[in-house]
């Protein structure tokens, strides 16, 4: 980034909710994982997280970070969130795990990508994050 110099006009970082910890029900406001944390892809999102932060404040980096929960849409190799969506289809029962209180956040890929090309697009846009996966919301 420093090499960019000023001709960086928006730094866009794709995180995750992994970068709070544990759980997946926060708020903007909540502290990111220590460093020390044992999950590595944690404490990696968290920490350059906090090096961004802190280079914003330094140097007025133009910083837009994303932390969505779990992506779905076409091509993801991941049956997680598909499996939910086929069970719904073929009108068969939803299995919620443990006691159906665990917050479960998807976010939709197009609409993930178009808040991402709005944020880099946009300059007078203001893109709200959100934990809830939903841009806005």
């Amino acid at each position: 980034m420093r090499a960019c110099g000023d001709r960086l006009s928006r730094y866009i970082f794709m995180s995750s909710v992994a970068a709070y910890g544990d759980g997946l029900n926060h708020k903007e406001s909540d502290p990111l994982a220590p460093d020390s944390h044992a999950a590595p892809y944690v404490s990696h999102k968290a920490t350059t997280e906090r090096m961004l932060f802190r280079m914003r404040r330094q140097t007025g980096l133009p910083l837009v970070t994303f932390r969505p929960p779990f992506v779905y849409g076409a091509g993801n190799p991941f049956y997680r969130e598909q499996f939910f969506w086929d069970r719904l289809r073929a009108g068969r029962p939803l299995i919620i795990p443990g006691d159906g209180y665990r917050l479960m956040q998807f976010v939709y890929v197009n609409d993930l990508v178009e808040a991402l090309i709005r944020a880099m697009t946009e300059p007078g846009q203001r893109v709200r994050r959100s934990t809830s996966g939903i841009p806005g919301r």
